[in-house]
């Protein structure tokens, strides 16, 4: 978990079309499929056990999403 993590973190501002395939059905940075699904599983987890609504989540704005997402990945790395 921690190692796919780590692997897409550098990627968190990026949008092209390779980062975007590498990571939804591509073999991200582990050589495991779809790992950007499964950060953000892990992600709305962490958030919801720290106290976030699903409402609160959904609203995010789109401007302040990469760095929130980088926040609370790092946060969550320091948790272990």
């Amino acid at each position: 978990r921690n190692q796919i993590i780590k692997g897409i973190i550098p990627y968190l501002q990026q949008s092209s079309s390779e980062v975007v395939t590498k990571f939804t059905v591509g073999k991200g940075t582990t050589n495991h499929e779809r790992e950007a699904y499964y950060v953000g599983w892990v992600l709305v987890q962490y958030l919801l056990a720290r106290g976030s609504t699903f409402k609160e989540i959904a609203h995010i704005q789109e401007q302040d999403l990469a760095q929130l997402v980088k926040e609370n990945l790092v946060e969550l790395l320091q948790c272990q």
